[in-house]
């Protein structure tokens, strides 16, 4: 997706001017959806081979299932808990918007 390239593009240009903007520490930090860039942003720079760039990461809460359309058995509480603050079927319309053409479980999406 669109926003965890914007995210690593951004880590990248942190990283290569951390000398001249004074910066001794790079934390990747969100919540909600930010979480889940977070995460993704940490995973990637691992798979790239960058992980270097990161010294820290914090993920509020993040979003990090693309499966709430399924609400797979495995996963009780999304049943359990489903519309007692948000409803698993607006997440799954969300989670399928964001990455129509992806796997949901993709760590990355």
């Amino acid at each position: 997706p669109a926003g965890l390239d914007d995210c690593t593009s951004a880590l990248q240009w942190m990283h290569g001017q951390r000398d001249s903007l004074g910066i001794a520490k790079i934390v990747v930090s969100g919540d909600s959806g930010g979480g889940n860039l977070t995460l993704a942003t940490a995973l990637k720079a691992k798979r790239d081979g960058r992980l270097d760039q990161i010294d820290g990461v914090y993920a509020l809460c993040p979003y990090i299932s693309g499966l709430y359309a399924t609400q797979p058995a495995n996963l009780p509480s999304m049943t359990e808990n489903d519309e007692y603050f948000l409803a698993c079927r607006m997440l799954g319309a969300m989670a399928a918007i964001y990455n129509p053409d992806g796997n949901p479980t993709d760590p990355l999406a």
